[in-house]
């Protein structure tokens, strides 16, 4: 009987240690993990993209330090806790905001936002705007944004959206966002794309007219530059006929006075002459009879007088009893 008593026992004596031993592997670890729980709850790591505050009991813990930056931190288990805030550069997809220029047209025009979030600005947005990350982030700046691109945009008609001013107004756009959203929220706008996706019936109307008015404004600078030029080379023309005409009156003129004055000195070289040959011819009448019968012979034509008178001469005829005139001495 005790040996049967005995071999029903062990059985439930083996059964009784294994349980017994399950017990204790459970405790045990449950007792790890709860020691590996506390273990990786007394550190966190930040990611490559991300900032973040450390609070305790809802508190900021030094907040005039700084986010965190990347890497691992540690903390106190159960008394702080951490808030993240991924500070990479987002693209906000606005969407299609609708507004109004300032002759009342329509257009449709999708918006899309390119910000990064600085170390500055994350105490603020984790704490004074909202604390669900980017999310809560967005929809508070994406009613900003859409408001600002409808005041810019009822600042210009059809026309100038439509045409060459078009880069213009989206600069426009970006300084007003920039400025406002650095303002409220301490993000940096890196840039603003815009499409226009819905215009009014004067759309194509208007693109017409931009593109007339602007080859009209080419067209017109061409002709001010060809009479510019034309204006320049009539100019210079001018001058140089102006010039030759100087050069050839001068020429003229000097000929002219060399002219003159040759023809002033032959004359008075002439008459010095015939002064000097009058003189001489005078002289020589004085001292020789016989010269003025010669020149008076030269002047004779031949003809004898019609009429002779009593007493008159008769050239170069010895009458007896007369005689040539002796030479005055």
């Amino acid at each position: 009987m005790s040996s049967i008593a005995t071999s029903a026992a062990a059985p439930g004596g083996r059964m009784g240690a294994a349980a017994s031993g399950l017990r204790k592997v459970l405790k045990y670890g449950a007792i790890v993990l709860v020691v590996l729980w506390f273990v990786g709850s007394c550190y966190f790591t930040v990611g490559p993209n991300e900032r973040a505050y450390v609070t305790q009991f809802g508190r900021v813990s030094n907040p005039a330090a700084g986010p965190l930056q990347p890497g691992l931190h540690f903390k106190i288990p159960f008394i702080t806790s951490v808030d993240t805030l991924s500070v990479s550069i987002d693209v906000v997809d606005i969407g299609n905001i609708e507004a109004f220029t300032k002759d009342a047209q329509r257009i449709t025009v999708h918006v899309t936002v390119t910000t990064q979030i600085p170390d500055s600005a994350v105490y603020h947005l984790l704490y004074d705007v909202g604390r669900a990350g980017n999310v809560d982030l967005e929809k508070n700046y994406q009613t900003i944004i859409a408001d600002r691109l409808r005041t810019v945009i009822g600042r210009h008609d059809i026309n100038e959206i439509a045409g060459a001013d078009r880069q213009q107004i989206i600069d426009e756009v970006r300084l007003v966002l920039s400025h406002d959203l650095t303002d409220l929220f301490g993000i940096k706008v890196d840039s603003v794309q815009s499409a226009l996706v819905g215009m009014p019936p004067s759309y194509a109307a208007a693109i017409e007219s931009a593109m007339q008015a602007r080859t009209q404004r080419q067209a017109a600078e061409q002709n001010q530059a060809r009479a510019q030029i034309e204006a320049g080379t009539a100019k210079v023309k001018a001058a140089g006929e102006a010039d030759a005409r100087i050069e050839q009156a001068r020429g003229e003129s000097q000929s002219q006075l060399l002219r003159a004055t040759a023809e002033a000195q032959a004359t008075r070289l002439k008459g010095q002459a015939e002064a000097d040959a009058s003189l001489a011819l005078a002289k020589a009448l004085e001292t020789n009879a016989n010269l003025v019968a010669l020149r008076t012979a030269e002047r004779w034509n031949g003809q004898l007088p019609q009429n002779i008178y009593a007493g008159a001469p008769i050239p170069f005829l010895q009458i007896p009893g007369q005689g040539v005139a002796p030479a005055a001495k």
